[in-house]
């Protein structure tokens, strides 16, 4: 079956069609499609090198898969083109989540409903990373427990912001480090060495992301509806996220069975569920780190889990912390695991 990858950041394409051919899709099936500007860039993706091609309607003619990934420029001019067309499109951009409101799916949570698109095309919706990355950890409980809302603070990296992200924290860096201070006319917002909540989108009081994040949960757990309350910070990473997420149970539960759950759930990891290293051993282990960041799961396929407790006063009170590599876990591994639920599906 001929895979399209449209819009994608070099890394992520990368990423994807590693992916992809381990899931069985054959190399030569790959296109990779951009915008004009990046046609001719080439992709490496192990030993293979891709080069991109300009993503157009006829680009697109035979894809069994489009895959749209970026800030949803393409996905708006292409993407419902390509469904027509017969092709089941997976679109990783705020395009399908706030425009077309296709289905949301997350595999380890709801993954029946990517083998359900109609084989004669039409539209899945992977979530944004910060939903992919909290649904993971809570699902196993809302499962065992039913979670009746939910309190999230989602620390983002810079690279949410898109390329220019990472590259605006590394000058502000570098700018405050020599004393040069930071030049606020150039750039209002300070990133480097702060942390800032995002801007309310409205007179509501809350940012597009806090809403889309409360709306994606409800919308993966299905109901009985889940109360989410959410909050985003920019914080001064350059990639990976982290969040903060106070629960309420439906019953009382103990750390012990919090963590037993969590111990079996797909994609997740529990700190603290491995022996510590060797004192003596230098070579740092993510999966023995018992308060893992975002800079100590980077390249992590799992959500990292840790610091988990029910409140002593209030058995029906979790509280946990959680992080995950918000590029390969919340955008990559979410796309091919939803290509991978699709694929049977489709002659």
């Amino acid at each position: 079956m001929r895979v399209a990858i449209v819009g994608a950041a070099s890394e992520v394409a990368g990423d994807l069609v590693g992916l992809l051919v381990e899931r069985g899709v054959e190399l030569e099936d790959i296109r990779l499609l951009g915008e004009s500007e990046a046609a001719g860039e080439v992709v490496e993706a192990g030993p293979a090198r891709l080069r991109v091609e300009p993503a157009t309607a006829e680009a697109l003619t035979g894809a069994g898969i489009a895959i749209f990934c970026g800030d949803g420029t393409l996905a708006a001019k292409l993407a419902e083109t390509a469904a027509r067309s017969g092709a089941t499109v997976v679109d990783a951009t705020p395009f399908s989540r706030r425009v077309a409101r296709a289905t949301l799916v997350v595999p380890e949570v709801n993954a029946a409903l990517g083998g359900a698109v109609p084989a004669g095309g039409g539209t899945i919706s992977s979530p944004m990373p910060a939903t992919v990355g909290i649904a993971i950890a809570l699902a196993p409980i809302h499962a065992a427990l039913r979670l009746v809302r939910v309190h999230a603070t989602v620390f983002e990296s810079a690279s949410q912001r898109g390329a220019e992200g990472p590259e605006e924290l590394s000058r502000q860096t570098l700018a405050l480090v020599q004393g040069r201070g930071h030049d606020r006319d150039e750039f209002p917002e300070q990133l480097a060495f702060n942390l800032r909540p995002q801007i309310a989108a409205d007179a509501s009081g809350w940012a597009v992301e806090e809403r889309a994040l409360a709306q994606e949960i409800a919308a993966l757990f299905g109901e009985p509806r889940v109360s989410v309350v959410a909050t985003c910070v920019r914080s001064p990473v350059f990639y990976g996220a982290a969040a903060v997420i106070h629960a309420e149970l439906s019953r009382p539960a103990s750390d012990a069975e919090i963590r037993d759950l969590l111990r079996e759930a797909p994609s997740v990891f529990l700190a603290g569920s491995l022996p510590s290293p060797d004192p003596d051993d230098d070579e740092y282990d993510p999966t023995t780190d018992e308060r893992p960041g975002p800079v100590e799961v980077s390249g992590s396929d799992a959500i990292h889990v840790a610091r988990v407790r029910t409140d002593p006063d209030d058995p029906t009170i979790l509280a946990l912390w959680i992080a995950f590599d918000d590029i390969r876990r919340g955008i990559v591994q979410n796309v091919a695991g939803i290509v991978g639920a699709v694929l049977p599906a489709r002659p």
